[in-house]
């Protein structure tokens, strides 16, 4: 074994005396990860609890061990667990790991290391170890752990991996994790080792105290979910910001739970209270954005079917359908017709939404002919009603390759997006335009209205917001026609940028992969 150090660090140690010196020792066999953490340790000033100097010293096993020894530093390896259960009582030790870890970090801790690092964290291992010899508080590495085992729990698919993990680390035959369901009543969500998912439901009053009927009514709970009488077990009450999330429930038959088990066990269940707590809120508002939902879906309905029959009968009029028009009663009923369309649209958009936000709309994609369907827009556009002041050109160069897209989603996020442009643009005109760009082909829509303000350009694709708030009584609108763009776009593999100028116009480009299993 050879000291390692800085030579100024050297020196200076070189001024104090044999009792003035600790050792540092580093475990494990050659490898990067242990290089890198010699190159730590040697760039850091470290000195024991009395203040003595620490040298670091490197050995392939703790076959033998320095009498001034003052901390471990352990590289993970197949003898881990045997070398903790020797040395981790004795000083503090920390395990450096080639990843996270979760449950291997669990039984190291569980086993007496102080903490575990990643390799991408040996940068901050002179700062643990400092921590480690300053205190004899062990909580810092059992917190990090914790964390690290309830992160991925805010979905309640992953409790019962939390729970089989633990049932593993203590040797446990049934391990349980409860919260309330919408009644209150406490009722599993996740299980591991040998539990069984029966129908279990318990009042978190029944937590208070282990005497009376709580007594009663918990044996009840571990007879349902399969927990031998007898059973060594720990019941642990997961605080939440209602005064209860849940409890958990560790048992075993073998041997009792040490004072030390015990004390992970309820660290872990700290970082478990606040997974559940997620977990609830989640679903909360999972409920919630249903029930929105449904509402949006039922009132577009009650809604788009009264105003289709006011579109209807507004172009059966100017149509003269029922007789001869005026000019002026002609022109008040295509803006009767135009405000319908528009508002129809808004409810359209509106009803969309939900889908697009919560990614629930299917792709499907085929050969699409970029040149035909600007011709169809073209034709829609036309029966729109442009205004005589406005010039609406379309311009498609003829070497286009077909586009494998979805072409419904196409249509719509071009027809927002010219709708956009019309609905902005007083005066001047409107060029939509498609070419090759970057292996795939780039859509724009460039118009000569109001543009966009410079720091609305940040926001003008987010839902419910208007570049100009100003405009919004002038021009209606709810906000939403661009946001939709914006998903579809990126639903679509594709990129969306913006270029304007207040008072000179804007420029929308849509680029989309010609094919999108093969993006550039």
């Amino acid at each position: 074994m050879g000291k390692r150090g800085r030579p100024e660090r050297d020196a200076r140690r070189g001024e104090q005396s044999a009792r003035q010196r600790g050792t540092i020792l580093v475990i494990g066999a050659d490898s990067p990860l242990r290089q890198a953490v010699i190159a730590a340790l040697d760039t850091a000033d470290l000195s024991g609890p009395a203040g003595e100097c620490l040298d670091v010293r490197v050995a392939p096993d703790a076959a033998a061990l320095p009498y001034d020894l003052r901390a471990v530093v352990m590289i993970a390896g197949r003898a881990t667990q045997q070398t903790l259960t020797r040395l981790a009582t004795r000083v503090p030790t920390i395990v450096v790991a080639s990843s996270a870890g979760g449950g291997a970090a669990l039984d190291a801790i569980r086993l007496g290391a102080r903490d575990w690092l990643c390799a991408a964290e040996v940068a901050s291992l002179p700062q643990a170890l400092r921590r480690e010899l300053a205190t004899d508080d062990d909580g810092f590495g059992i917190n990090r752990v914790a964390a690290c085992l309830v992160a991925s729990l805010t979905d309640g698919a992953g409790f019962d991996e939390y729970c089989d993990r633990l049932a593993r680390s203590f040797d446990a035959t049934h391990v349980v994790l409860l919260a309330p369901d919408r009644a209150g009543q406490l009722v599993a969500i996740g299980i591991g080792g040998g539990a069984a998912r029966d129908e279990v439901r318990l009042e978190p009053a029944d937590l208070d105290s282990m005497c009376g009927e709580s007594a009663t009514a918990l044996a009840a709970a571990e007879q349902a979910l399969g927990v031998p009488a007898g059973a060594h077990r720990v019941w642990t009450r997961l605080a939440g910001g209602d005064g209860g999330a849940g409890a958990q429930l560790i048992a075993r038959v073998e041997r009792p739970f040490s004072a030390a088990e015990r004390a992970v066990i309820e660290q872990l269940a700290g970082g478990a209270a606040m997974a559940v707590e997620r977990w609830r809120a989640v679903a909360q508002l999972r409920r919630t954005d249903a029930v929105k939902t449904e509402f949006v879906r039922t009132v577009s309905h009650e809604l788009r079917t009264p105003l289709n029959t006011v579109i209807g009968y507004a172009d059966l009029l100017v149509e003269e359908a029922f007789g001869p028009l005026e000019e002026e009663q002609r022109r008040i009923l295509r803006r009767v017709g135009d405000r319908a369309r528009g508002l129809l649209e808004v409810i359209a958009a509106t009803l969309d939404l939900p889908g697009v936000d919560g990614g629930r709309v299917s792709l499907e994609t085929r050969p699409v002919s970029v040149g035909d369907l600007l011709a169809e827009l073209e034709a829609d556009t036309r029966a729109w009603g442009v205004r005589d002041d406005l010039t609406l050109t379309w311009e498609v160069a003829s070497d286009l390759p077909a586009l494998t897209t979805d072409l419904g989603k196409l249509r719509v996020l071009l027809k927002n997006l010219i709708a956009n442009a019309l609905k902005f643009t007083d005066r001047g005109g409107i060029a939509v335009r498609a070419r090759q760009r970057d292996g795939g082909i780039e859509l724009s829509v460039e118009d000569t209205g109001i543009g966009i303000e410079g720091e609305a350009v940040h926001f003008v694709f987010d839902a419910f917001r208007q570049a100009n708030a100003a405009a919004t009584g002038k021009y209606g609108g709810v906000g939403l026609g661009l946001y939709i763009v914006r998903r579809l776009v990126a639903m679509l593999g594709g990129r969306l940028r913006v270029e304007s100028e207040v008072g000179v116009g804007s420029k929308f480009h849509v680029w989309l992969p010609t094919d999108p299993s093969n993006p550039h």
